[in-house]
């Protein structure tokens, strides 16, 4: 993903200021992101998305998260709703944690087996992303049996497929367009 390109969109501006705004204490940020994805309900989300909300009220909404959220947080929320760009809260999150990721040079991933890998195996994986990356890894493990084996590794910017059901459908796809050549 290049987030220089992705910085110039809406998106992007929003979580380039927060970030901008808060680059010495972006743990608290990322904290406040998910106190807050938590704390809210449904039905508060839904008001935040209304275009008939009473400014007065945001306020007030807000003003009760003063003691559990950072004030420079609870601000920017508050620019969103007031700006009606509050429905992009969970992309300008994702963004605010890409340019996190960016400052402490670590490359986030998700990788998929069919089976459970072992504690070694995990370790030597996430020691070859680090040596392909330049980054550390920060890797999330997830059991999917239908890639039947061998492993799949997702990344923001990229899929590594080693899977054995990868193997199974280039095979098909090459014997389909034998076949259909003749």
């Amino acid at each position: 993903m290049d987030l220089d390109r992705i910085a110039t969109s809406i998106v992007g501006v929003y979580a380039k200021a927060l970030y901008e705004s808060t680059a010495d204490d972006t743990d608290t940020i990322l904290k406040n992101f998910d106190v807050f994805s938590r704390v809210c309900d449904k039905k508060v989300h839904r008001m935040l998305l209304s275009p008939h909300i009473y400014f007065e009220s945001i306020g007030i909404i807000f003003d009760m998260m003063k003691e559990s959220m950072d004030v420079k947080f609870i601000n920017f929320l508050k620019v969103l709703v007031y700006n009606g760009r509050y429905r992009m809260f969970d992309s300008i999150k994702k963004m605010y944690c890409l340019l996190c990721d960016r400052k402490n040079n670590m490359q986030r991933c998700v990788v998929v087996s069919a089976v459970g890998l072992a504690d070694d195996q995990k370790t030597n994986l996430e020691n070859e992303l680090a040596k392909k990356y330049n980054k550390t890894i920060d890797a999330e493990y997830v059991l999917d049996s239908s890639i039947i084996a061998g492993i799949v590794i997702k990344t923001d910017e990229n899929q590594i497929d080693m899977s054995v059901r990868n193997e199974l459908d280039q095979l098909y796809e090459y014997l389909r367009s034998a076949y259909y050549e003749k």
